[in-house]
């Protein structure tokens, strides 16, 4: 009876151990399931959250892109601006340099002070002897006194008026016994500088008179560079001497004189001048190359005469340069051939002369520009210190900035007297031009003040 209770007993406590098992596994599958479910409750939460913070997926790819295209503009700005900046830096600094060239060629000019140019004494006289080769041409006997009275009585009223205490500016045109001195037009005007070119006969023996005068007038507003020629033997009253030709006036008192002089018979302002005499003319030529010029037969041989006395005065042999028989025409000539080609006065005159050392200059700028920069920087070395100038460095610095634009400005050449304006003369066995001082005054005057109109 016992042992089939005992085993009933046993039975049932197995039973309701297994039940407890299974309640036990069933409790412990329920509580999984609750965590992953607010698990994924929790993530959905905070996904929807975030997404109610930035917004939709696309929205927040798109806000993404735009803010790397802004990053990537503000690179590329940044970049620009130091690129400018850069380059900014860079022109400043070459202007500077370019500058520094500029002055340090200008350096190498000789500069005279007016004040230390000698004078000859005032009653001190010229040799009045033909300069170069003689002349084949018969000698003249003085022309009729009527016509000296008349030239003189000119020359008289100007150097009268130069004594007077009317202002410089005081010039117009031919004088007259009873003219009342009257304001001539502005000459010193912005845009234009007058320069006076000379080329002085400088040998020992011949007082140094101005072999070469051309006023060159850059006008920037009409783009056009003038030369104009006076020719050496016009006949003009020089302050403090009375009348000559006025290639005298140098001699007697160097440029400051003759610059006086061309402003009391013209009624014009020169503003600067600049210098060089025989040597300096052959070297400057030989430095930018030669020059290219038409010879004809007559101006062949006129260039083998003054090359005797060329090579006599700086002790060469007798034939050197000398041109064949053959050649004429288009020729390429060194500084020695073209300083005997611009000399020429028994060709055409003392007219044609003026257009010859006109035309030598501006062959002289045909070959400086055609030559590259290392050359130009090496004839330029080589040029400046044999000019004399009182041009300020500052002023060189300008028209050398400038002087890429000169080159492509139009040349007008001109001459004085012009046209049929002079008349050749002779007063005490010397050969001189009187010229209409209206006319030929009011010619120059429209040139340097900028009103001349072709």
């Amino acid at each position: 009876m016992n042992n089939n209770n005992n085993g009933e007993k046993g039975d049932r406590s197995q039973e309701e151990r297994a039940r407890e098992f299974e309640r036990i596994l069933e409790q412990q599958e329920q509580a999984a399931s609750q965590t992953g479910a607010k698990r994924r409750s929790g993530s959905t939460e905070r996904i929807h959250a975030r997404r109610r913070m930035t917004g939709s997926g696309a929205s927040h790819t798109v806000s993404r892109g735009r803010k790397a295209k802004q990053r990537k503009r503000r690179r590329w700005i940044r970049r620009i601006i130091i690129t400018i900046m850069i380059l900014i830096a860079i022109v400043v600094l070459c202007f500077f340099l370019l500058k520094a060239v500029i002055r340090y060629f200008a350096g190498k000019l000789t500069y005279e002070d007016p004040l230390s140019v000698s004078t000859l004494a005032p009653d001190a006289t010229l040799n009045d002897d033909e300069e170069g080769p003689e002349s084949t041409a018969e000698p003249i006997t003085d022309s009729p006194s009527k016509d000296i009275a008349e030239l003189q009585s000119q020359i008289d009223i100007i150097l009268r008026r130069e004594t007077t205490e009317a202002p410089e500016e005081t010039f117009g045109g031919k004088p007259t016994e009873t003219q009342e001195p009257t304001e001539a037009p502005e000459i010193k005007k912005e845009g234009i500088i007058n320069i006076l070119l000379l080329g002085i006969d400088a040998r020992a023996n011949l007082n140094g008179r101005a072999d070469a005068i051309i006023i060159l007038t850059i006008n920037e507003k009409q783009k056009k560079i003038y030369m104009t020629s006076i020719m050496r033997d016009v006949y003009v009253a020089i302050p403090g001497r009375g009348g000559d030709r006025i290639n005298s006036a140098y001699a007697f008192g160097g440029a400051p004189l003759l610059i006086d002089t061309i402003e009391a018979n013209f009624g014009v302002r020169i503003d600067y001048y600049a210098r060089v005499d025989f040597l300096s003319f052959i070297i400057g030529v030989d430095a930018v190359g030669g020059v290219d010029l038409t010879i004809s037969e007559e101006e062949r041989h006129w260039i083998n005469e003054y090359l005797n006395e060329i090579n006599g005065l700086y002790g060469r042999e007798a034939y050197v340069d000398k041109l064949k028989e053959d050649e004429i025409g288009d020729l390429h000539l060194n500084g020695p051939q073209a300083l005997a080609y611009a000399r020429i006065r028994y060709v055409g005159s003392d007219y044609a002369r003026t257009q010859r050392q006109r035309n030598v200059i501006n062959a002289a700028v045909r070959q400086l520009k055609s030559r590259p920069i290392p050359d130009i920087i090496d004839c330029l070395n080589t040029i400046l210190p044999l000019i004399t100038t009182n041009i300020p460095a500052d002023t060189i610095a300008d028209l050398a900035w400038s002087a890429p634009a000169f080159f492509k400005y139009d040349i007008i050449e001109k001459r004085i007297p012009d046209g049929g304006t002079g008349k050749a003369m002779t007063i005490d066995k010397k050969q001189v031009i009187s010229v209409d001082f209206d006319i030929n005054s009011k010619l120059i005057q429209d040139i340097v003040s900028g009103a001349y109109e072709e």
